[in-house]
C-alpha cells in the first residue's frame, strides 16, 4: 500500500505501511484498512472540490487572503492568477503602432 504525500507542489510516495498515523489506526491490517477507507466516505462540497481543482492544477494557494500572502512572501512567486490581457497603459503613455 502506498499514500501520496503533496508538499509545495512534489508529489511523493511512501509505503503507507511504515506510517505511523497509519499503524495506529488499528491493531491488525484489516482493522487498518477499515479505518483508512472509512477516512474518505464523507463527502465534499462540489465548489470546494472545483476549487481543490481548479487551484491545484494553476499551481495556486488556497485559502484565505492572509495565507495566501503568507505562501506569496515564503515561496516568491504568485499564488494567486494575474489579470489576463495586456497591460493596461499609463496616463500619458502614448500607443505605438507600425
Amino acid at each position: 500500500m502506498i499514500y501520496i504525500e503533496i508538499m509545495w507542489g512534489h508529489l511523493s510516495l511512501r509505503p503507507l505501511l511504515f506510517c505511523p498515523v497509519y499503524l495506529s489506526i488499528g491493531t491488525t491490517i484489516e482493522q487498518r484498512t477499515t479505518a483508512y477507507r472509512e477516512l474518505f466516505r464523507g463527502h465534499l462540497d462540489t465548489y470546494l472540490l472545483h476549487q481543490i481543482r481548479l487551484n491545484t492544477n494553476q499551481g495556486m494557494a488556497l485559502g484565505n487572503d492572509k495565507f495566501k500572502q503568507e505562501v506569496a512572501r515564503l515561496s516568491g512567486r504568485h499564488v494567486t492568477p494575474l489579470k489576463r490581457g495586456p497591460k493596461q497603459k499609463q496616463k500619458g503613455e502614448k500607443e505605438f503602432l507600425l
